[in-house]
C-alpha cells in the first residue's frame, strides 16, 4: 500500500488549506514563493504602511499557530513584497531553525582599484584562491563561453565568522568608457546540473550576503579601474540544523531543498533522496509545523528593533559586512606605493612640465612670501648647532604664532623633492594623516595650478583646528642650468577665484591659519638644498609660550623626517657633489676671479715661497707618499709671526676632481671626520655663499682651562687650464655667528693655498700634483711654537686625498709593463760602462765561481717549492750565504721586473708595515739604481740597520739575464744621517734562465744568492732567521705567477685520455701483468694504522 504523504499530489481548486495534505501544502507555498519571485525591486520598497501592518499582523497570527489564516493572505497579496523582510517562504518550507534574516540595506560602494579595468573583470569572472593577501576566496560555478555571465560564490573569513555570496554576474555594457554588470543573488537550489557544487561554510558561524544591483566599471588614469557598487543588501545568518524527533538528522545543511539537490548529484540518486526526505515532512507533519512557529517568534522579537539585531548577529549588519568583502576585494589588486610612483612620475614628466601659466595672484602670493623669506630673522635653536638638519625660530612680540625655519640637504633630486612635498594626496599621504578628522585636496582649481586644501588638527585639552590652505609654485633655472623650486602657502581667505570648498564637520572646529614658503635648490642630479620657514597660527591666544615653541619645534622635526626617508650612502653623495663642482669648474676655467678675491689670492699665492727655496726645512711625519716642509716668513701687519707649513704630494686622479672635494668642506666626510675629533660646530654660513666662495666656521675643542678656538674663513677658487687654485683666508670679526647658544671661544686665525696641477697620463690613470701651504694661528695666549708642532697634522690634508683616490694596482701594474717591453724589445740598446761592468763580473763570479757545491747546508723553507740552501765563504766574512732556486710560471720579462721594481706601492706599504724605517731608490740609468735601506731589526737593544747598495742587471742573451747588488758609498746617503743607524753590508746575485714551455705555460729558474753582514755584535739567533726571510722573496716570486691549477688541469685530462686509449699502456696484455702486480698472495700484512672504509695493506716482495 502506497503512502499518501510519499504521492505526487497536486491541491485540488477550493480546497481549503486544513484539508490539504502535506505534500499539496509544500506545493502551495512552492507556488507562492515563484509569485513572489517576481515581485520587482521597485514594489519592495512602495510598500505602504498598511501591508507593513498587514505582514506584522500576519506574523503575529502564525506566532498564535493560524498558519491557515496566513496562508491565505499571502495567497491575496502574492502581488507585493510584504512578507519578503520577516516572512520569507524559505523559512516555511525549511522548518528547522536554519536561517534568520538579520539586517537589510541599501548600499554605494566606490573604491578605485590598482588595476586595469580588462584585468578586474577578468578576476570577478574567475576563480581564485584566498592567499595572505587575498583572504577573499572566489569560486566561479558556472561561466558562459563569451565570459559575459558567470555564477560565482565568495567566501570571506573573519574572525570566525563565514561571509558567503552566491552571485550571478552578467554584463550588461562594455565598451571603452564604462562596463556595467548585474549582480543578483542566486539560490542553491536555483543550480542546474552544469554548476560545481556550492562548497561547504568554513567556520562556526556563516552569513550569506544577498545583493540586488549593478557594478560600474570605469577606467581611470595610472592604470586604475574606478569600482561602483550599487545595490541592496541584506544578510542572514546560517546555522546547523537541529534534531527533531521523527524526522530526519540533517545536520550542517543550509536546506532541505539544497542539500537534496546537492547529495543527489553528488551520488547520482536524485529521486531516491527527494522521496526520504518528503516521507520524512509527512512523518513528522505537526513537529515541522511547530518549528516554523518558532522561527517565525524569533523574527517576530527581531523586528522590534536594532539592538535585538546587533545582539543575535554579534554587531553585524548588512554594510558591515558587505564593507568587509569589499575591503578584500581592494586589498586583491592592492599597488599603493606602485600607484603612488606611477603618480610622481606623471606629475614630474607631465604635469609640471605642462603646469598653467602663473596667474597675477600667484605671482604676487609668491613675490610676498618671497619678501617674509628674505626679512626673516630667526635665530637658531639651541643644542642644533651639529644637526644635520639647521633648525632655527622667530616670534614675533606679543604673538601667538612661531615662525620656523629649517635648512637641509637631502638626497634626492630637486624635482622629486617638491613631488614629494607638492603632492597632498598620495596613498603614503593618506595613511600617515589617517588620524585626521578631516582632509581634502583640489588640485588646479578654477584651471589654475594652485591647490586648495583643508586638514584638521586634534589639540588635547583643546578644542579641533582645521586649516583651509591655498598652496602653488613656481620653477626657476640658475645660471649653471640647475632648478630651484618655490613652493609657497597661505591661508584660503586670500584666494581671490571662484572655487571655494567646504566640508562637514568642519564648523565644529575653529579655523587656524599657516602660510609659508620652501625653496628647493638643486645641488646635483639627486641631491638638493631644502630651506623651509612656516608659520601657524592656531587661535589660541591664551598659549603658554613654551608651548608655542614645542609645536613649533614639533612641526620642524617633520624635515629629519623627510631627510631619513631619503638618506643614501654619505660617500656616493659626496661623489656626486664633487662631480657637479667639477663641471662649474670646467664652466668657469678661465674665468677671473671678483675684485674683492685678487687680494686674497695674491695674499695666499705668496706662502708658496716660489723660488724661494732656502728656508724651507724638512718636517718629520709619519707620510712616505708626501713631502712636508715648513718655514717662517716675516709676518704681515698686525699678524704674529707663525710657521708656514707645505705639503707636496702625487695623486692618481684629477686636478679638478681633487679641488671639488677640497672645496667641499661640510662633505659627509667632513662631518664624520669632524665627530671623531669632537669638533663643537662645522657649518656653512649661507648668506655669504656666492658662485666660486663659500664662507665656513669650524670651532675646536681645547684642553681644560682653555677656551674653544673658533675659525671663521672663506675658501674661493679659480680654474686654469690643467691646475685650479684655492685661497684660504679668516675673514674679519664684522661677520658673526649664531651657535644658538651663549659661546665662549677666542677666534683663531687661518691663511692657506691649494695648487694642484695636472701630470701626464700614468697606466692610463690621471694624476696631479697637489701642493698645499698653511698658516695657523690659535691666537689667544697659546704660544706659536705649540702650534707650529701641530703643522704636520694640519698638513695631513694631501696624504687623505692620497689615501682616498689610491690606486695602487694600476699605477704598479703599469710600471711593471713599462720595464717589461724595455726588457723584451730594447734590452739590445743598453749601454754599460765600465764601472757596472766590472761590479756585474765581480759579483757573478763570487756567487758562481767560487762556493763550492759540497758546502750547501739545506735549511727548512716554508714554500715546498722553493729550495734553500746556506753556505759560509771560507776565509771570508762571517756572515752566511743563502741560496734559493724555484721554477716560475712566467717567462724571464716578467718575474724579473717583480724584484727589479723595489719601490712599486704595494712593497712599500709592506715595507713600512713590517719594521721598515725608510726605503728610496735614486735610478741612475734605465739598468743602474742606488738603493737606499732602512730596517728595524726589532730589538730593542740593536740600532736600525741600514743598506746602501747598487743594482745593475743586463740581460746576457734572449734566455739568461743576471742581477747583481753590491755595497757602495754615496755623498747623497751618508752613513747614519745623524740619527743612530748601523750601516750594515749586502751583496746579491739573481739569475734568470729560460726553461721550456709546459703546456704553452713560460717557465723560467730562479737562482738568488744573498749575503748580509748586519755588522756589530749580533748573536746568531737574531741573524739566522733574517737569512730564510730573505730568500723567502723568491717564493713571493712563485706564487705570484703561479699556474699550478692550469698546468695540473692539463696532465689530468692526458692522464684521462690515456686511460680510455688503453693500448698506450702496452695493449691487454701488458694490462694483465700490471693488474697481476696488485694482486692479494701471502706476504701481504695489514696496515696498524688505515682509514675508516679502508682497508691498507702492503708487501714487501720478499725483500
Amino acid at each position: 500500500m502506497q503512502d499518501s504523504s510519499s504521492a505526487t499530489a497536486t491541491p485540488s481548486p477550493g480546497k481549503s488549506i486544513g484539508e490539504m495534505t502535506a505534500d499539496e501544502l509544500r506545493i502551495e507555498l512552492q507556488k507562492q514563493k515563484e509569485l513572489l519571485k517576481k515581485v520587482t525591486l521597485d514594489k519592495e520598497r512602495a510598500l505602504s504602511e498598511k501591508e507593513v501592518a498587514l505582514k506584522r499582523e500576519a506574523a503575529a497570527l502564525q506566532a498564535k499557530g493560524q498558519f491557515a489564516k496566513v496562508i491565505a493572505e499571502l495567497r491575496v497579496k502574492n502581488n507585493t513584497a510584504a512578507a519578503a523582510d520577516n516572512i520569507d517562504l524559505d523559512d516555511f518550507e525549511n522548518a528547522p531553525n536554519h536561517m534568520k534574516v538579520m539586517d537589510t540595506t541599501t548600499k554605494t560602494i566606490n573604491m578605485s582599484i590598482h588595476e586595469e579595468l580588462a584585468g578586474v573583470l577578468a578576476s570577478l569572472m574567475a576563480s581564485s584562491s584566498g592567499t595572505d593577501s587575498d583572504k577573499l576566496q572566489q569560486k566561479v560555478l558556472k561561466n558562459s563561453p563569451q565570459n559575459k555571465e558567470a555564477i560565482v560564490f565568495w567566501s570571506l573569513v573573519d574572525q570566525n565568522k563565514d561571509f558567503n555570496l552566491l552571485l550571478r554576474l552578467v554584463v550588461e555594457r562594455q565598451d571603452a568608457a564604462e562596463t556595467r554588470i548585474t549582480v543578483t543573488s542566486v539560490g542553491e537550489e536555483d543550480l542546474d546540473d552544469k554548476c560545481l557544487p556550492v562548497p561547504p561554510p568554513a567556520a562556526d558561524r556563516a552569513f550569506w550576503l544577498f545583493l540586488d544591483g549593478t557594478i560600474i566599471l570605469r577606467p581611470l588614469e595610472l592604470g586604475q579601474t574606478s569600482f561602483t557598487l550599487i545595490a541592496q543588501v541584506k544578510i542572514r545568518e546560517e546555522e546547523q540544523f537541529e534534531e527533531v524527533a521523527g524526522s530526519p538528522v540533517i545536520g550542517g545543511a543550509r536546506t532541505i531543498t539544497a542539500i537534496s539537490k546537492r547529495v543527489s548529484k553528488r551520488a547520482g540518486f536524485r529521486t531516491s533522496i527527494r522521496t526520504t526526505m518528503r516521507s520524512g515532512l509527512a512523518r513528522s507533519r505537526s513537529k515541522t509545523r511547530a518549528s516554523i512557529r518558532k522561527i517565525i517568534s524569533i523574527k517576530s522579537s527581531l523586528s522590534k528593533g536594532s539592538q535585538a539585531v546587533k545582539r543575535v548577529l554579534g554587531g553585524f549588519k548588512a554594510d558591515d559586512a558587505l564593507f568587509k568583502v569589499a575591503e578584500q576585494l581592494y586589498a586583491r589588486f592592492e599597488k599603493e606605493k606602485v600607484i603612488d610612483a606611477r603618480m610622481k612620475k606623471d606629475f614630474k614628466e607631465n604635469k609640471v612640465p605642462n603646469a598653467p601659466p602663473l596667474t597675477e595672484a600667484e605671482r604676487a602670493l609668491i613675490t610676498k612670501s618671497m619678501l617674509i623669506f628674505d626679512q626673516l630673522k630667526a635665530e637658531r635653536i639651541a643644542g642644533t648647532v651639529n644637526d644635520s638638519v639647521e633648525k632655527f625660530m622667530h616670534r614675533v612680540d606679543g604673538g601667538v604664532a612661531a615662525w620656523g625655519k629649517t635648512v637641509a640637504k637631502v638626497d634626492v633630486s630637486a624635482i622629486a623633492l617638491f613631488t614629494e612635498l607638492w603632492l597632498l594626496d598620495t596613498y603614503a599621504k593618506r595613511a600617515e594623516n589617517k588620524k585626521n578628522a578631516i582632509r581634502r585636496v583640489w588640485e588646479n582649481i578654477d584651471g589654475t595650478r594652485s591647490v586648495e586644501y583643508i586638514g584638521s588638527l586634534s589639540l588635547p585639552g583643546f578644542q579641533d583646528r582645521f586649516f583651509h590652505t591655498w598652496l602653488t609654485f613656481q620653477r626657476l633655472t640658475d645660471e649653471q642650468g640647475r632648478q630651484i623650486f618655490i613652493l609657497v602657502l597661505a591661508p584660503f581667505d586670500e584666494y581671490q577665484g571662484e572655487t571655494c570648498h567646504q566640508v562637514a564637520d568642519s564648523e565644529k572646529m575653529i579655523l587656524g591659519t599657516t602660510r609659508g614658503v620652501h625653496i628647493i635648490k638643486e645641488i646635483t642630479e639627486n641631491t638638493c638644498e631644502w630651506t623651509k620657514v612656516q608659520q601657524a597660527d592656531l587661535k589660541i591666544s591664551v598659549l603658554p609660550e613654551y608651548l608655542i615653541d614645542f609645536l613649533a619645534r614639533q612641526q620642524l622635526g617633520k624635515v629629519n623626517e623627510v631627510q631619513e626617508k631619503f638618506k643614501r650612502n654619505g660617500h656616493e653623495v659626496d661623489q656626486e657633489v664633487a662631480n657637479a663642482f667639477k663641471k662649474i669648474m670646467r664652466k668657469r676655467r678661465g674665468v677671473a676671479p671678483m675684485e674683492d678675491q685678487v687680494e686674497v689670492f695674491e695674499r695666499c699665492l705668496t706662502l708658496l715661497g716660489e723660488g724661494e727655496e732656502e728656508g724651507w726645512n724638512p718636517l718629520d711625519s709619519n707620510s712616505k707618499e708626501v713631502e712636508m716642509k715648513m718655514k717662517y716668513f716675516p709676518p704681515q701687519k698686525g699678524e704674529r709671526s707663525v710657521a708656514t707649513g707645505k705639503a707636496i704630494g702625487v695623486i692618481d686622479s684629477s686636478a679638478e676632481e681633487v679641488a671639488a672635494w677640497a672645496v667641499d668642506f661640510i662633505s659627509n666626510e667632513g662631518r664624520r671626520i669632524s665627530r671623531e675629533k669632537s669638533d663643537i660646530a662645522k657649518l656653512e654660513v649661507r648668506e655669504l655663499r656666492r658662485e666660486n666662495e663659500a664662507t665656513f666656521v669650524l670651532v675646536k675643542k681645547m684642553p681644560f682651562m682653555l677656551d674653544n678656538r673658533e675659525f671663521v674663513f672663506r675658501i674661493m677658487w679659480r680654474a686654469e687650464a690643467g691646475r685650479v687654485l684655492i685661497a684660504i683666508e679668516s675673514t674679519g670679526d664684522e661677520v658673526s655667528i649664531d651657535y644658538g647658544i651663549k659661546l665662549r671661544a677666542t677666534r683663531g686665525f687661518t691663511r692657506g693655498f691649494w695648487l694642484v696641477e695636472d701630470l701626464p697620463l700614468r697606466g692610463g690613470v690621471k694624476q696631479c700634483r697637489a701642493t698645499f701651504v698653511t698658516q695657523l694661528d690659535a691666537g689667544g695666549v697659546i704660544p706659536t711654537w705649540v702650534v707650529d708642532s701641530k703643522m704636520p697634522e694640519a698638513l695631513s690634508g694631501v696624504q687623505s686625498f692620497i689615501d682616498q683616490f689610491r690606486q695602487d694596482k694600476r699605477i704598479d701594474a703599469a710600471d711593471r709593463e713599462d720595464l717589461s717591453t724595455l726588457l723584451k724589445e730594447r734590452w739590445m740598446e743598453e749601454v754599460y760602462s765600465e764601472e757596472e761592468t766590472a761590479l756585474l763580473q765581480r759579483v757573478r763570479q763570487k756567487f758562481e765561481g767560487t762556493l763550492k757545491e759540497g758546502k750547501w747546508k739545506q735549511l727548512s723553507s716554508p714554500d715546498v717549492f722553493v729550495k734553500m740552501e746556506v753556505t759560509f765563504e771560507e776565509g771570508g766574512s762571517a756572515a752566511g750565504i743563502g741560496r734559493a732556486s724555484t721554477t716560475v710560471d712566467a717567462a724571464i720579462e716578467d718575474c724579473a721586473p717583480f724584484e727589479l721594481m723595489r719601490m712599486t706601492r704595494e712593497r712599500m706599504q709592506a715595507h713600512y708595515k713590517f719594521g721598515g724605517l725608510d726605503r728610496e731608490m735614486m735610478k741612475l740609468t734605465n739598468h743602474t739604481d742606488l738603493y737606499h735601506l732602512v730596517i728595524d731589526l726589532g730589538v730593542k737593544t740593536f740600532a736600525p740597520r741600514e743598506w746602501l747598495t747598487k743594482v745593475v742587471w743586463k740581460k746576457v742573451d734572449e734566455d739568461t739575464m743576471i742581477v747583481c747588488v753590491e755595497d757602495v758609498e754615496d755623498d747623497r746617503f751618508p752613513a747614519g744621517d745623524g740619527k743612530g743607524y748601523v750601516r750594515a753590508s749586502s751583496s746579491a746575485f739573481w739569475k734568470y734562465e729560460r726553461l721550456p714551455e709546459v703546456r704553452g705555460i713560460p717557465q723560467t729558474r730562479i737562482t738568488y744568492y744573498q749575503q748580509v753582514d748586519l755588522k756589530g755584535f749580533v748573536p746568531s739567533f737574531v741573524a739566522n732567521p733574517k737569512i730564510t726571510g730573505a730568500l723567502a722573496l723568491v717564493s713571493d716570486i712563485r706564487i705570484k705567477f703561479d699556474k699550478s691549477l692550469e698546468i695540473d688541469a692539463g696532465r689530468r685530462a692526458e692522464l684521462v685520455k690515456a686511460i680510455k686509449l688503453r693500448e698506450n699502456f702496452g695493449g691487454t696484455e701488458a694490462l694483465a701483468q700490471f693488474e697481476a702486480l696488485f694482486e692479494e698472495k701471502p706476504g701481504w700484512e695489514r696496515l696498524s694504522r688505515s682509514f675508516g672504509l679502508a682497508d691498507s695493506k702492503v708487501s714487501l716482495g720478499g725483500r
